[in-house]
This record gives structure tokens, sequence and C-alpha cells, in this order.
């Protein structure tokens, strides 16, 4: 049983705004994802990396 989007916030123009809205976040979340990766890679052509971004590294990098 699947709900639909449509469904589920309506066919209203609070609907139809808050559809826009979901997007619209959504949007910017990926536009920080790819600045962030596009900065990392910036420093890491510098020779700088971030703690946090070490920690990820860490996290990320197998064991053994």
């Amino acid at each position: 049983m699947s709900i639909s989007l449509k469904r589920l916030i309506g066919r209203t123009e609070a609907g139809d705004a808050v559809a826009v809205l979901i997007f619209a976040v959504l949007v910017v979340i990926g536009i920080m994802l790819i600045a962030d990766g596009l900065r990392l890679k910036v420093h890491e052509r510098d020779g700088f990396v971030s703690p946090a971004h070490m920690l990820v590294d860490v996290r990320l990098r197998p064991h053994g």
C-alpha cells in the first residue's frame, strides 16, 4: 500500500506550497553537500584537511 505525496499533502494551494517548500529544502541540502565536497577537494590540494574531514576519513577507511 503506497501513499503518494500528493494524496498525503492534498491537492490544495497549501499542499502545493508544502511540496514546493520540501523541494526547496532538498535542493539546498544538495547544494550544501556539493559545496562541501568541492571545498574538501580544494583543501586536499592545498595540503590542509580540517579535523572533521580527517575524522570522517578515518571512519570510512577500511581497517586492517
